[in-house]
């Protein structure tokens, strides 16, 4: 899959507990901007591409 072939969206870092949920989701313009932000917080998190229209709970569950 080519950057080309991607479909629009937005990648996110995000912090995300089974029992509280969706606690922190930052967006960022590409998946090397995110990741770097997931590194810097010490934290860890995840790190996800969400599809314009999708939601988020169900990327961050699925």
């Amino acid at each position: 899959m080519t950057p080309y072939d991607q479909p629009e969206g937005v990648w996110i870092h995000a912090n995300h507990y089974p029992h509280e949920g969706i606690v922190m989701a930052t967006p960022y313009a590409n998946e090397i901007e995110a990741l770097r932000a997931a590194n810097a917080t010490g934290i860890g998190g995840r790190v996800v591409f969400v599809p314009y229209g999708k939601d988020l709970r169900e990327v961050l569950n699925g």
